[in-house]
Parts: C-alpha cells; sequence; structure tokens
C-alpha cells in the first residue's frame, strides 16, 4: 500500500508541475514554482496520507505563506524553502502539519519577522532551521507551539536583540546558533531557562556585554563560541557553572592584559578539552589564568602580542597535547619552561621573535614529538642536545649560518630552510656524510629528471659567502637525492652536491656509488688507452726522426771522408 501511495504521489506531481520537480532520497524537490502549485499539492494530497512526505521548494516565487497551505497535507515530516521570496508568513501558515519534524526557511532576505506561524501545537517538530533571512525582530511567542524544539538556527541574520522570555515556550532546545548576527548583549534572562542547551553558537556578533550570572543555569552546556565579538573581559564568574563545558571559543575578540582573562576564570572548567583564545591582544599569560584547567588537550593562543609564558601558568595543564602560542612576542625560554606538559606532543612558537633558548627547555618532555620554531631569530642549538625525545622539528626562517648537524642525530624530520648558511660551511657540512641526517630539508624541494630519465628529488639552497663582510654575495646550490624510492622516508637517501652551475657535479656522490664508479673505471680505461696511443705515437716518431738525423749525420761524416781523400790524392799528384 505505501509503494502504492508513493507512485500515485510522484504520478501527480509530474502531472501538476510539468517536469519542475524532481525526486532525490525521498525528497520532493519542487523549483521556479508558484503560490498556485503550492496550492496544488493542498488539494491533490487529500488521499496520501498513509506516506510520509519531505518537500524542498527551491528558487520560486512565494512572496506569501497563506493561512493553512498544507492543511490537508497532514503526513509531510519536512519543509524547505529556500531562496522563495517570502516576505510574510500567516498566523495559520502551518496549521495541521502534526508530523512535521524539520522546518526550513533560508535564503529569504525580505523575511523579516520571526513570529507565531501556527494556531496548534507542532509536537513532533524537532529542528527549526532559519538561516541567510533578513530576521530583525523576535516575537516573544513566536516560539510558543513548538515545545518539543530540539535544534534551533538562526545564524546569518540581522537580529539585533533577544527579548526576555523568548525561549520560555521552548524548554527542550539542546543546540542554538545564533551565528553572524547583530547582537550587541548577553544579559542574565537571555538563556536562564534552557537548562538542557549543549551547543551554543554566538560568534561573529557585535557582542561587548555579558551579564556575569548569564551562563548559570546553563549547566549541561558543552559548546561555547564566542568568538568574533567585542568582549574585552572574562570574569571569573563567567563560566563558573559550566563544569561540563568541552570546547570554548574566545579568539578575534578585544582580551587584553588589563581587563582580558581574569585570575581563576576557568577554575570551574576542569572537564574542558579545547580553549582558542588567538587573536586577540593579551600581552602575557597570568600566573593563575588557566588554573583548574586539567582536562586540557588544546591550548590556541596565537596571534596576540604575548611576550612571556611564566611556568607556573602552565602548572596544571598536565593533559595538554598541543599548544599553539604561534605569531606572539616571545623572545627567550627559559630552563624547563613548558616541564609541567608532560601529554605535550606539538609545541607551535613559529612567528615569534626568539633569539635564545636556554639549554633545559625542553628536557624531559617525553611525549613531544613536534616543535616548530620557525621565522623566529635563532642563532642556537645547544638546547637540542637534551630535546632527544623530538621527531619533527621546524627552524626555517631563521638566522643560522653554521649549525652542528650532529645535534639532529635523534631527529625523524629536520626543516632547515630560508636559514643564511655560509656557502663554505654549507658545502663541507653536506660532504661528511655521515654528519648528515638523511631526511633534512636545507632547501625547497623541486621535481629533476637528471641521467637515464630517473627522477631526482632536488633541494634548492640559497647560502651566503661571508668573505666579505660588509656585503655578503648570495650563492646557490643544489642537493639532488638520487634516491628515487616514492617512500624516501623509509630508506636512507643519497645525496650529491652541486656548486650551481658546475657541469659534471651530478657525478660526484659522497656515498659509494656503483654506477658512479663504474662510468668512471670506463672514462679511466679509455683514458689510459688513450694515453697509450699518444705516447707509442710519440715515440714512433721520436725514433723516426732520431733515424733521419744519424742517417744524415752519416752522409756528412761520409762525405768529409771522401772530401779528405780527395784532397790527399791531389797533393800526392802535385808531388
Amino acid at each position: 500500500m505505501m509503494g502504492q501511495n508513493s507512485l500515485i504521489a510522484f504520478v501527480l506531481f509530474v502531472c501538476y508541475f510539468n517536469g519542475i520537480n524532481s525526486e532525490q532520497n525521498d525528497v520532493k524537490i519542487i523549483k521556479n514554482c508558484t503560490l498556485d502549485d503550492l496550492r496544488n499539492i493542498n488539494d491533490d494530497f487529500k488521499s496520501v496520507n498513509s506516506h510520509l512526505l519531505n518537500f524542498a521548494f527551491f528558487d520560486c516565487n512565494l512572496p506569501a505563506l497563506p493561512d493553512a497551505i498544507f492543511f490537508n497535507v497532514l503526513n509531510i515530516k519536512s519543509i524547505e524553502f529556500v531562496r522563495t521570496k517570502i516576505s510574510t508568513i500567516s498566523t495559520f501558515a502551518f496549521n495541521g502539519l502534526d508530523n512535521l519534524e524539520t522546518l526550513t526557511i533560508g535564503g529569504n532576505a525580505n523575511l523579516t519577522l520571526l513570529q507565531q506561524w501556527t494556531t496548534s501545537n507542532l509536537d513532533k517538530l524537532n529542528q527549526l532551521n532559519l538561516y541567510q533571512n533578513g530576521i530583525r525582530h523576535l516575537d516573544k511567542i513566536a516560539l510558543r507551539r513548538y515545545p518539543m524544539l530540539a535544534h534551533l538556527i538562526l545564524m546569518e541574520n540581522a537580529i539585533g536583540e533577544i527579548p526576555e522570555g523568548f525561549f520560555d515556550f521552548s524548554l527542550n532546545i539542546e543546540t542554538l546558533n545564533l551565528a553572524k548576527n547583530q547582537i550587541k548583549k548577553i544579559e542574565y534572562s537571555t538563556f536562564k531557562v534552557l537548562l538542557r542547551l549543549i551547543d551554543l553558537d554566538l560568534s561573529y556578533n557585535q557582542i561587548n556585554f555579558i551579564d556575569s550570572y548569564a551562563f548559570t543555569t546553563t549547566t549541561h552546556l558543552k559548546t561555547l563560541k564566542l568568538n568574533g565579538n567585542q568582549l574585552t573581559t572574562i570574569h571569573s564568574k563567567f563560566f563558573y557553572n559550566l563544569a561540563g563545558l568541552e570546547y570554548l571559543n574566545l579568539s578575534e575578540n578585544a582580551l587584553n592584559d588589563y581587563t582580558g582573562l581574569d585570575e581563576d576564570a576557568f577554575q570551574q572548567n576542569s572537564k574542558l578539552l579545547h580553549l582558542d583564545v588567538s587573536h586577540n591582544s593579551m600581552i602575557s599569560i597570568k600566573t593563575h589564568s588557566l588554573n583548574g584547567l586539567k582536562a586540557l588537550e588544546i591550548l590556541n593562543a596565537s596571534h596576540n602580542q604575548i611576550a612571556s609564558i611564566p611556568s607556573t601558568a602552565l602548572k596544571d595543564l598536565t593533559n595538554l597535547k598541543h599548544l599553539d602560542v604561534s605569531h606572539n612576542k616571545l623572545t627567550l625560554l627559559l630552563d624547563n619552561q613548558f616541564a609541567s606538559l608532560t601529554s605535550i606532543e606539538s609545541i607551535n612558537l613559529s612567528y615569534n621573535e626568539i633569539s635564545s633558548i636556554q639549554q633545559f627547555t625542553f628536557t624531559d618532555l617525553k611525549t613531544l614529538q613536534t616543535l616548530n620554531l620557525s621565522s623566529n631569530q635563532l642563532q642556537m642549538y645547544e638546547f637540542l642536545e637534551q630535546a632527544a625525545e623530538i621527531k619533527t622539528i621546524d627552524l626555517q626562517n631563521n638566522q643560522y649560518h653554521e649549525i652542528n648537524l650532529t645535534a639532529f642525530r635523534t631527529f625523524e624530520t629536520v626543516h632547515l630552510n630560508n636559514n643564511h648558511w655560509n656557502c663554505s660551511w654549507l658545502l663541507m657540512a653536506l660532504s661528511k656524510r655521515d654528519h648528515l641526517v638523511s631526511n633534512i630539508e636545507f632547501g625547497f624541494e623541486f621535481d629533476d629528471f637528471g641521467l637515464e630519465n630517473s627522477r631526482k628529488l632536488t633541494q634548492d639552497v640559497q647560502c651566503y659567502d661571508y668573505r666579505q663582510l660588509d656585503k655578503p654575495t648570495i650563492q646557490r646550490i643544489i642537493i639532488i637525492n638520487s634516491d628515487c624510492d616514492a617512500t624516501r622516508n623509509e630508506k636512507k637517501k643519497k645525496s650529491t652536491i652541486n656548486t650551481y652551475p658546475r657541469t659534471f657535479s651530478k657525478l660526484l656522490n659522497e656515498e659509494f656509488d656503483y654506477k658512479a664508479c663504474l662510468l668512471w673505471t670506463v672514462v679511466a680505461v679509455f683514458l689510459v688507452i688513450g694515453l697509450v696511443r699518444v705516447g707509442k705515437y710519440c715515440l714512433e716518431r721520436s725514433e723516426k726522426k732520431s733515424e733521419r738525423y744519424r742517417i744524415v749525420q752519416q752522409e756528412k761524416v761520409l762525405k768529409d771522408i771522401d772530401e779528405y781523400f780527395a784532397k790527399n790524392s791531389k797533393r800526392k799528384q802535385r808531388s
């Protein structure tokens, strides 16, 4: 029977909407419709009561929804009105929709008022989604007929104020999204009846005031987003009753060092897992401002003006796994500064002004795997000797001229790109293969197709010739990794050094290379053969020249003898 009714429903849709409708995942999608098409639905589904229907209206022209428009379609489960040009909805528009569970009205800029749209209770309505409309005003009794409403989405409207008592008829709300509106303040009475509230999103409003007791009754709250507002102060009483809070976002506000985080602001939030205070104006992390956060796993304090982090401020963060203090003003890291972070896995200190790190700063951080110190002013590396547990370290964009590569023997991945390397040191260091970790990066990688069309991963390194201290010259060095295995992290790389632009530098290899050895042997054999032939030719030529000289001398001697005997004969004849 249900299958037959579904077929009837589909046929009726085709007949009345002439191809402007489609069916997808049991949802009846109606596009480019008018009010007359809407009335046809009401007339033609009187007999279809045994099948729950889902309607979605897109890009229609429905400036007004009249009374009881769906009165005869009793089994509608969900309705969507997206970009349908709705500006008014009658007080009786959704009467009769006793089985309605989800109502979505979105993308209607002319809908400015949220009011009562039915005079009978919709006891099954669970989700009301009113996103991206033009709603500015909230009628105090707008939610009166939705007693079981659990999810209310009002994001991206123009709401400036939540009237007192607005939620008095919807006590079961668990998810409330008011993001991207124009709300300026949160009063004590705003959420006081929402005892079951779990997720609250107030991000990207204009909130500059929150009553100290605004969240006193919302004790089940787990997620709270206050980012993108104008808050300057977080009082110690704000989150005092939120013992179950797990995620708190305070980023992109105006928190500063003087009126920002109160001492013990999170003292009662022992279950908080993720805290984001990034993109504020804090100069330091106060000694007791993070007290009580014993379950915290992620702390993001990036993009502030933080110049110091007292080790005592981190003393309760024994469960912290990820710390991000990038884009701040740190200049010095002290011994054992992070000693209390016994569960830490990654620390991001990039884009600070760090020039000095004491030797034991990262000592005994057994769980630390990733350390990002890129874009600082480091020239020292002694602290690495006490950080053997780290697997990946990023030292890009610092001030290194030279560094002891043996300090990286225990690391799996090392990024040293964009430092001010001394060319002489770099060439010498690379030539000592035993001192080079297999996956160190000195430059930016690119593909090179060299001998025998074999793919070679190449690093382009810029270095400096400091022999002219007043104006060091810039040179380039090409490091060619001749190991073509795609899983190069599992196999030791072979590297050659190319002082750009040398001609046969790819043939130089720092490890024993059978191909290079064979090639050089062949070259040597041909060279020896050539030398032998040249020597033989020179010898033969020399012998021929000596023979000619001997003959010439012999002929000369014979000539002299003949002349001598001729003269003697003449003398005897005369006498």
